[in-house]
């Protein structure tokens, strides 16, 4: 049972791995700095996620970089709901200003 939980902790942290890293590149394309922010916080994730998954397959995994995860996780997720919020702000401006326009 034990290998068999190692097999799924490998396999689900390189599928996390794969995602961030596609989510990397998806955000890196928008030159705005919450498109660059959540990119880095997604190379974070899956960065610690990569070292998390090495040191498990040596039985030597440290909580640290478990918590840096999460600290990841957080950080992108927040850049991610700001990101929303201010792109809400600019639709509702841009449909006030064309109310505006049609008088």
């Amino acid at each position: 049972m034990a290998d068999l939980m190692l097999i799924a902790h490998t396999l689900s942290s390189g599928a996390l791995v794969v995602v961030c890293w596609w989510l990397v590149h998806q955000n890196a394309l928008v030159l705005r700095p919450p498109g660059l922010v959540i990119a880095a916080g997604f190379a974070w994730v899956s960065l610690t996620v990569l070292v998390t998954a090495f040191l498990r397959l040596g039985d030597e995994a440290r909580d640290i970089w478990i918590i840096a995860s999460k600290v990841g996780l957080t950080f992108t997720f927040c850049a991610v709901s700001w990101r929303r919020h201010m792109w809400r702000r600019l639709r509702t401006r841009a449909a006030a200003r064309r109310q505006r326009r049609k008088g």
